[in-house]
């Protein structure tokens, strides 16, 4: 589970803008999200 979100986190953060725009547009947030998504996912993963 911790792996998904981490690889979500990263489909989105290495998206094109656009896409990232719908993401944020989906999900009704702010830009600095994406950055925040990848931050927890990324300490929630195994090492």
């Amino acid at each position: 589970m911790r792996r998904h979100l981490l690889m979500e986190a990263l489909t989105v953060l290495a998206a094109l803008a656009p896409a990232q725009t719908a993401w944020l547009e989906k999900h009704g947030v702010v830009t600095d999200e994406i950055a925040l998504d990848f931050g927890h996912a990324f300490r929630m993963v195994e090492r």
